[in-house]
């Protein structure tokens, strides 16, 4: 088996696991499957609890992630970003990155059914804010490692230069959404979140017209300007979660010759 083109660099240390979900018998389970690597089988018990009428289950699992991805919208995601030649993604405010965990399996399986140069390597990234609430005895598991940065991002902004993907899941915030994306240089933005219109499928490569009967809400309105609205999907077993996909309309900078270096903690299986 070839060497995987993902880079996963967990802490040794592990925080209590008092009052964070940590010792529940259904978060133990999936703990245990993402050590072992068994994707299929964490989104089988994804989709058993959110059918269930247990009321603390789904508390937990929306802990755990907020949308319940099914195979099928884990597999056409991955295969989206494939397409587009990402390489480097970053998760804003991510939560345990059980969800981008779960899609770098999904983009692994393309780099090991493809002739791609293992060299090439896709680095996907978490990002918090809050160091001492993620280390501490109240927080859930992290399944992916975490990059910290302060409330100003302006000053402590974690992008690269050749960071080509951004993505948000369940981001509540407009305007710090649009400040995250002042200071974001790629090309690619990735919305994961509910919207008014249940869809199946839309794609649009010239225009905006397959998208006029679909009711957005706030956090899917990038500017016009700025960002095209190229792939607009339903996403996973709640029928109004969607996934879209922008693609930036101009670049507004010149890129220097000195490449900016950013603190990127790689994140790979």
């Amino acid at each position: 088996m070839g060497k995987s083109p993902f880079h996963f660099s967990f802490p040794t240390h592990l925080p209590n696991t008092k009052m964070s979900g940590k010792t529940d018998p259904m978060v133990q389970e999936i703990m245990g499957l993402h050590k072992a690597g068994d994707y299929s089988t964490i989104i089988e018990r994804l989709q058993e609890v959110i059918h269930c009428d247990e009321r603390n289950k789904i508390h937990l699992l929306h802990l755990l992630s907020w949308p319940t991805p099914t195979e099928e919208a884990l597999a056409s995601l991955a295969a989206d970003i494939y397409s587009l030649r990402i390489s480097h993604i970053y998760s804003i405010c991510c939560g345990t990155g059980l969800l981008e965990w779960l899609l770098s399996q999904f983009l692994l399986k393309h780099y090991k059914e493809s002739d791609i140069d293992y060299s090439k390597r896709i680095e996907l990234t978490g990002v918090e804010i809050d160091f001492r609430w993620w280390n501490s005895s109240y927080a859930p598991p992290s399944f992916i490692p975490l990059q910290f940065v302060g409330k100003d991002f302006a000053v402590e902004n974690p992008f690269g230069e050749f960071d080509d993907m951004v993505m948000f899941c369940y981001f509540s915030s407009v305007p710090k959404l649009l400040g995250y994306l002042k200071a974001f240089l790629g090309s690619y933005v990735l919305i994961i979140g509910p919207i008014m219109t249940p869809s199946q499928y839309y794609v649009s490569n010239n225009n905006d017209d397959e998208f006029a009967d679909v009711e957005l809400t706030e956090i899917f309105k990038l500017p016009k300007s700025d960002w095209k609205l190229i792939i607009l999907k339903q996403f996973g077993s709640v029928k109004t979660d969607h996934m879209a996909i922008y693609r930036r309309v101009e670049k507004t900078f010149a890129p220097s010759n000195n490449k900016r270096k950013s603190s990127r903690m790689q994140c790979a299986i």
